[in-house]
């Protein structure tokens, strides 16, 4: 006779502003016909018409009752009763529980992230208009060098150091991919190729991507696991191209005149990619 769902019944449950977030059933299993490790296995099979470890569309629990969306089986505790029958514990948590998906942004709406603001120094030759700074200086006719006759004036670039605020966006939540790594390497190092989180291309760039499995069990049917994955990203307001200017190698400083993609020029050394398309989400405020 082939194991069998006897009866199931509801240990617990927890609601919180008016969802469910957490739900422990007991389920007894039947006919089952085996020893040791072999009565587990038979067990979960036995349960795997129901209690599928993923979240799922509305269905039914094995006993006529509806499931949540977005619950999902974390847990599932094994004893033995006697040589046929074992009872199982099944948990069930809410799939927010553990991070915001990052699975479909129409059905979960914009993730949320995380901003923190921090004060950064930065050295410029640039003036508050844009433009390059200069400074000069006429020698005194005593000087030895330059007092004359004639009397000389040099002019040269300058440089200061200020505080600017750097801002800095993260966000953690729960995404099924079958390369996790193939998304780090994409997205580290790289900028926004549009306008995104509120600022114009290539002001942000994606700093850090961490993930560790979830609920790898989840996806192999379709070749991918679930990973909570964290993303990070910094904002610089001056853009993230670097401008390399012509020095005088006699006053170790830009010298005055110059002129663009000769006496300097921007370099845009990093990739740019389109980061909802490639993460699949929209992250609110962006």
């Amino acid at each position: 006779m082939k194991a069998a769902i006897d009866r199931i019944d509801t240990l617990e449950a927890t609601e919180r502003y008016g969802t469910l977030i957490h739900f422990v059933r007991s389920v007894r299993v039947i006919n089952v016909v085996a020893t040791d490790y072999t009565v587990l296995m038979t067990a979960l099979e036995a349960l795997d018409v129901f209690s599928q470890p993923i979240p799922v569309a509305y269905g039914t629990m094995g006993d006529g009752t509806t499931k949540d969306k977005n619950l999902v089986l974390t847990e599932r505790q094994i004893s033995l009763v006697d040589n046929t029958t074992v009872d199982v514990k099944l948990t069930y948590e809410h799939a927010l529980n553990d991070g915001q998906s990052l699975e479909e942004t129409a059905f979960y709406g914009a993730i949320v992230g995380t901003v923190s603001t921090t004060i950064q120094e930065i050295e410029t030759n640039i003036d508050g208009d844009g433009k390059p700074i200069t400074v000069s200086h006429q020698w005194p006719t005593t000087d030895v060098d330059f007092g004359g006759p004639p009397q000389q004036t040099h002019v040269q670039g300058g440089t200061f150091k200020f505080f600017q605020a750097q801002r800095t966006l993260s966000f953690t939540g729960l995404r099924t991919t079958a390369y996790p790594d193939m998304m780090a390497l994409k997205m580290v190092g790289a900028l926004n190729n549009k306008p995104w989180y509120g600022e114009v291309a290539r002001m942000w760039m994606c700093t850090k991507v961490e993930y560790t499995p979830f609920d790898i069990a989840s996806g192999l049917a379709v070749g991918a696991g679930r990973y909570k994955m964290m993303f990070e990203f910094q904002h610089n307001p001056d853009t993230w191209d670097t401008t390399v200017y012509f020095e005088d190698a006699r006053t170790g400083k830009p010298p005055t005149g110059l002129v663009a993609e000769m006496g300097y020029k921007k370099i845009s050394k990093h990739k740019e990619v389109d980061f909802e398309d490639l993460m699949g989400v929209r992250v609110a405020g962006g």
